[in-house]
């Protein structure tokens, strides 16, 4: 990714037997309160409901200039259209005992064409719609992302000074593929600066996703990373 234009994650929290039923063969879903990178603001929501147990979650959307596949760049001449690539992962754990880890349960991305030049090294994507326009009602932004039965609707705005970004976000996953692939993601994001996010997320829909969301007792929008690069390592 090149350009970086938008970069957030929706962090929330979802039940156990929820998420256990999401996750790929071979992982169970690990407690929130067992980790140690858990965001403050999700560990006091996990604590203060000791009857339920908690899995970390994440939706990430990058939104960007262009997206190269291999040899091949896309991006709209007049960046009119910007690349869009999401995904949402779950904090689980290998079922015969190991580390934690990060799994992939979807890849997103709003070009058929970036889907389409993944699929020969069976890299599986879904497609997305995304839009970043200002509220007509309020002197607000608004980022929507529509995908499948799930529309997340954001209103607020960016709060504080810029921020520089001196070090590199750096993610690994694992994802499952076409053809019983099982890959190994490396995510690394290098942005240039931050600012914080003060809105509302509105959430709609009935499908695995919009129901994680809207169950999670909280939802944590932001920071908006901006400017920069980001890549996507898979191996297998």
């Amino acid at each position: 990714m090149d350009g970086l234009r938008h970069r957030f994650c929706i962090r929330f929290l979802v039940d156990s037997t929820v998420a256990a039923k999401q996750l790929p063969d071979g992982f169970v879903p690990v407690r929130a309160t067992a980790a140690d990178s858990l965001h403050p603001a999700l560990r006091r929501a996990a604590e203060e409901q000791p009857d339920a147990v908690w899995v970390a979650s994440a939706l990430c959307v990058s939104v960007s200039e262009g997206i190269t596949v291999g040899e091949r760049r896309f991006a709209d001449r007049d960046l009119e259209d910007l690349q869009g690539l999401a995904s949402w992962t779950i904090d689980a754990a290998p079922a015969e005992g190991g580390p934690p880890r990060r799994v992939a349960l979807s890849l997103l991305t709003t070009n058929w064409r970036v889907n389409k030049a993944a699929e020969p090294a069976f890299v599986k994507a879904r497609e997305f719609r995304w839009s970043a326009k200002p509220d007509p009602e309020r002197p607000d932004d608004r980022y929507q992302l529509r995908l499948d039965g799930t529309t997340l609707t954001w209103d607020g705005r960016l709060t504080g000074d810029s921020i520089p970004v001196a070090s590199t976000i750096d993610e690994q996953w694992v994802m499952d593929g076409n053809r019983r692939t099982r890959f190994e993601v490396r995510h690394t994001l290098r942005p240039t600066y931050q600012r914080g996010m003060a809105g509302s997320l509105r959430v709609e829909g009935k499908d695995a996703l919009a129901k994680a969301l809207k169950g999670s007792p909280i939802r944590f929008v932001g920071p908006m990373y901006f400017g920069g690069v980001g890549e996507l390592v898979f191996t297998r």
